[in-house]
C-alpha cells in the first residue's frame, strides 16, 4: 500500500488577524477540528502541520500530538499572490494565476522535505481552515490514486473545504524546481493543449451535491463559521463523522440572505480616459461629483465589519483618475478591509499613480485592454491608447517586481464584443503567457440603456431570480446605492449612504426587490424586466 500522508497548510495564515489556531468552531480551534477530521482516514499514515516558524507555538498548542513542521516558506511571495488570487474565488479551481483551493499555502520545498523525512510516497494538501473535511473523499481520491499509478497527481472536485488533491512524491520534487503549484496543472495553458482535468482518470468520483454546491465549507472567516456552525447545530455528537453529501445539504437549508453582502463595488468618479463602445458614461450622459476621501472613511468602517467582504473599486469611472485614489485605498486598508480589487484602463493615469500601486494595499489590478492590435483597440475603447496603456503595464509589472511583494496581481481583462472577437484567441494566450492570468468578460446594455454590443447572447432561456441580489452591493460615487450594477443611473436605488446603516439598506432596503425576483416578478421593475445579465454569479 501506498504511503500517504497529509500536509495542514497554514502558511498562508501567517499575517491573518484571526488563524486556524486561534478561530473557534463550536469552540475548539478549527485547525484542532481539521486534524480530527482526517484521523478518521483509513488510508492517510498521519496528519502534520505545516507552518512557519512564529506559528509553531500556536499550532503545537492545538494539534494534540499531531507533528508540525515549522519552516521559512521558500517563496512567502508566491504563497501571497496565490493567497490573493483565491480571496477572488469562490469554487475549488478557475482562481487567478490557475489558482486552485488546494494551492493555498504551498509550499513544495517544504512539502518535499516533509515527504522525505517521514518516507511518504504521496502527499495530500489540506487548507487547515478545512474544518469539515471528508474523511469518506480523502479515503476515496487516495484509493483512487493507488487503482492509477501512472498519475501523477488525482483530485476531488468538490467545493472548497471538502476535499483536497493527492501528490505523488516525485511531483512534489518536480514542483519545488519549478516554483509553480499545483492547480496550474489542472488549467489551460496555450504551450501544453489537454483536456479538461475534470475528465481525466486523475479526477476522482465525488458526490453530485458536492461538486456542484456553490457554498465553500472552510472555516476562515467569521460569516463562515456562523453559518458552518448554525447548519450542523443538529449533529452534535454527529458532526465528527458527517460526510460532504449530508454537509452540503445542511448547509444549503441553512443559508439565508447575508446580512451584509460578500462583494461590495464602489464607484469613485464617473470620468474616464477612454470611450469603450460599450460604456454607459458616455452614452447616458452621467457625470456626478466624485467621492472624497473623506466620505470614504465612514463607509469603509461600516464594511469593515465583515471579515471576509471583497471591495472593488470600479463603476462608470476609472477609479485610478479619481482624486485622492491612493488615498483612498490606504484608509480602506486601514480600516481593516483586506481584499481590495481596482478596475482601470491604465490610460490618461499619472504615471506616479502607476509606480505607487505595486506598493498599495490591492489585491488585484484589472486593466481593460479589450485589443491585441491597435487598431481593434481603438474601434472598441474610442481612442489610441494601446501602447499607453501596455507601456503602463510594463511600468507597473517593473515597480511590483523591485517592491518584492507578489500582489497586487496583474489581471488584463478583455470584454468580447462583435467589434474585437477575431483577436480574442491569440489576446488570451499573450496574456496568460505574459502575466499568468487573463480574464474575458461579456459587456452589458444595462437593461437595454445603451446598444448591446456583445458577441453572444450568454442569457439561459429560462428566466430565475437574480444571483447578484444576495451577495452583490453597488454604491454610486454620490452615496446611492444601486439596485445591482446594471443600475448605473440610480433608479432603483434602496437607499443612501449615511441616511442609514449599510446593513439597514442592506437587509431593509434591497428586501422588496429580493422579494420581487424570489416570487418571479422581476418584470414589475423596469430595469430587471430588460436585463441581460441576471444569470451572473
Amino acid at each position: 500500500m501506498m504511503k500517504t500522508i497529509a500536509a495542514v497548510s497554514v502558511l498562508h495564515e501567517v499575517t491573518a488577524p484571526l488563524p486556524s489556531t486561534g478561530r473557534l468552531f463550536r469552540d475548539e480551534p478549527v485547525l484542532r477540528w481539521t486534524l480530527r477530521r482526517l484521523r478518521r482516514c483509513a488510508h492517510l499514515a498521519e496528519a502534520a502541520v505545516v507552518c512557519a516558524s512564529r506559528q509553531a507555538q500556536a499550532a503545537e498548542a492545538v494539534c494534540e500530538g499531531a507533528t508540525v513542521r515549522a519552516v521559512e516558506p521558500s517563496s512567502p511571495r508566491h504563497i501571497e499572490a496565490i493567497t490573493a488570487a483565491l480571496r477572488w474565488s469562490d469554487g475549488w479551481r478557475g482562481g487567478l494565476l490557475g489558482a486552485c483551493a488546494f494551492d493555498r499555502g504551498f509550499d513544495a520545498k517544504a512539502v518535499a522535505e516533509l515527504c522525505e523525512q517521514r518516507q511518504a510516497e504521496a502527499v495530500v494538501l489540506i487548507d487547515g481552515s478545512a474544518a469539515l473535511v471528508d474523511a469518506a473523499l480523502v479515503d476515496g481520491m487516495i484509493q483512487h490514486a493507488q487503482a492509477r499509478p501512472e498519475e501523477p497527481l488525482c483530485f476531488t472536485p468538490a467545493a472548497p473545504g471538502l476535499g483536497g488533491v493527492l501528490l505523488r512524491r516525485a511531483l512534489v520534487e518536480k514542483l519545488a524546481e519549478s516554483g509553480i503549484h499545483p492547480g496550474r496543472l489542472l488549467h489551460y495553458w496555450p504551450d501544453l493543449p489537454a483536456r479538461d482535468p475534470i475528465g481525466v482518470a486523475a479526477a476522482a468520483p465525488v458526490p453530485t451535491v458536492a461538486a456542484r454546491t456553490l457554498h465553500r465549507f472552510t472555516c476562515d472567516s467569521d460569516r463562515q463559521k456562523r453559518l458552518l456552525e448554525r447548519a450542523t447545530a443538529s449533529l452534535n455528537g454527529q458532526l465528527i463523522t458527517a460526510q460532504a453529501a449530508e454537509l452540503v445539504v445542511l448547509v444549503s437549508r441553512a443559508a439565508s440572505a447575508l446580512d451584509m453582502p460578500r462583494d461590495v463595488t464602489l464607484e469613485l468618479n464617473t470620468n474616464r480616459a477612454t470611450r469603450p463602445i460599450y460604456w454607459p458614461g458616455e452614452r447616458l450622459g452621467i457625470e456626478r461629483e466624485p467621492l472624497s476621501p473623506e466620505r470614504a472613511r465612514p463607509l469603509f468602517e461600516e464594511l469593515a465589519q465583515c471579515d471576509d467582504l471583497r471591495l472593488t473599486l470600479a463603476g462608470v469611472g476609472d477609479p485610478l483618475l479619481a482624486p485622492g485614489i491612493l488615498e483612498i485605498i490606504q484608509s480602506a486598508r486601514d480600516a481593516g478591509i483586506r481584499a481590495i480589487h481596482v478596475e482601470t484602463d491604465l490610460v490618461g493615469v499619472d504615471e506616479a499613480i502607476v509606480a505607487a500601486l505595486a506598493d498599495a494595499p490591492i489585491d488585484v489590478l484589472s486593466v481593460h485592454i479589450p485589443a491585441f492590435s491597435t487598431r481593434a483597440y481603438e474601434m472598441v475603447m474610442g481612442i489610441d491608447g494601446l501602447k499607453q496603456a501596455v507601456a503602463n503595464i510594463a511600468r507597473f509589472a517593473q515597480a511590483r517586481q523591485a517592491t518584492g511583494r507578489g500582489t497586487p496581481l496583474l489581471a488584463p481583462t478583455f470584454a468580447k464584443c462583435t467589434a474585437n472577437l477575431a483577436e480574442m484567441e491569440v489576446w488570451y494566450d499573450h496574456w496568460l503567457k505574459a502575466c499568468g492570468s487573463a480574464v474575458i468578460v461579456g459587456p452589458s446594455d444595462y437593461g437595454g440603456r445603451i446598444e448591446d454590443v456583445a458577441a453572444a447572447d450568454m442569457c439561459p432561456p429560462m428566466r430565475c431570480p437574480c444571483r447578484r441580489l444576495g451577495s452583490r452591493m453597488t454604491i454610486l460615487c454620490d452615496g446611492r446605492v444601486a439596485a445591482c450594477e446594471e443600475d448605473v443611473l440610480g433608479e432603483q436605488s434602496p437607499g443612501i449612504v449615511g441616511s442609514a446603516p449599510i446593513r439597514s439598506i442592506w437587509m431593509q432596503g434591497m428586501s422588496g426587490l429580493r422579494d420581487a425576483h424570489a416570487c418571479g416578478r422581476w418584470d414589475q421593475r423596469p430595469l430587471c424586466a430588460s436585463c441581460r445579465q441576471w444569470h451572473r454569479p
